[in-house]
């Protein structure tokens, strides 16, 4: 938390919170579900945070993360890959 109020205070700009409700723009977030570092559910609260007029989808993965490889097995993995491939598809026909 201090590190977080530190970086507000030399750069307003790296807090996207202020900004979020001005998105006019169709949003699709992906995230890690075992991201320690950043956990999914800062990509849930930065979802509901954006315009609610705007489409704003969230596809959460194991298949990354800021963390490092998550321990679970190939079949999972292969689970994991369809709708990763669903949320980038998505992405691509919004540009």
């Amino acid at each position: 938390a201090a590190l977080t109020e530190a970086a507000r205070g030399v750069d307003p700009l790296l807090d996207p919170g202020p900004a979020l409700s001005r998105v006019q723009r169709p949003v699709h977030i992906l995230h890690g579900r075992y991201d320690t570092l950043i956990p999914y559910s800062q990509a849930e609260r930065l979802r509901a945070a954006i315009n609610s007029a705007v489409s704003a989808r969230l596809t959460i993965t194991r298949l990354f993360g800021h963390s490092g490889p998550s321990a679970f097995s190939p079949r999972h993995s292969m689970q994991e890959v369809p709708p990763l491939l669903r949320a980038l598809g998505g992405m691509m026909s919004v540009v």
